[in-house]
């Protein structure tokens, strides 16, 4: 995931809801959230993420998370009252892309002797974060699976 610039809270739940959407289809263990060229985030996107859609992508399967820190200080702070508020999830924070790759390139599990891939998500976590992505879908006036919004 690649921010930019200024992020308000119903930019970040617009952007949060296709960024689920690609969860329902597809595995994804580890995670590199960039802010690297952010310029702002309105102050309500901290507590919004932790209450709404951190908790959500513990669903998903996700095990790990590099996120790059925005320079300018106040989105920074905002960046880490986030990750305060939401320990659930192995998050590591970074001040650039290139570390935080390398962070992720060097805890990768080693690949399975069986030549299996590892189960995605139980089914039950599938249910229920296809049910929370269509509720946040409606709840947003966002069609359940085209992205259009409603007329």
């Amino acid at each position: 995931m690649d921010w930019h610039g200024e992020l308000t809270l119903s930019s970040v739940q617009h952007t949060c809801l296709g960024i689920a959407r690609c969860f329902l289809d597809h595995y994804y263990p580890r995670v590199l959230n960039s802010n690297e060229q952010v310029t702002s985030v309105s102050r309500e996107v901290a507590g919004w993420l932790a209450s709404e859609f951190l908790p959500a992508l513990t669903l998903t399967g996700v095990e790990q998370m590099a996120w790059v820190a925005p320079p300018a200080l106040r989105a920074r702070n905002n960046v880490l009252d986030t990750l305060n508020l939401f320990p659930h999830i192995a998050i590591s924070l970074f001040d650039d892309v290139e570390g935080a790759v390398a962070w992720l390139q060097q805890t990768a599990p080693e690949p399975l002797s069986t030549g299996c891939a590892p189960p995605a998500r139980l089914y039950a976590d599938e249910l229920k974060l296809r049910h929370l992505v269509e509720a946040f879908a409606k709840r947003l006036g966002v069609a359940p699976d085209t992205g259009r919004a409603r007329p």
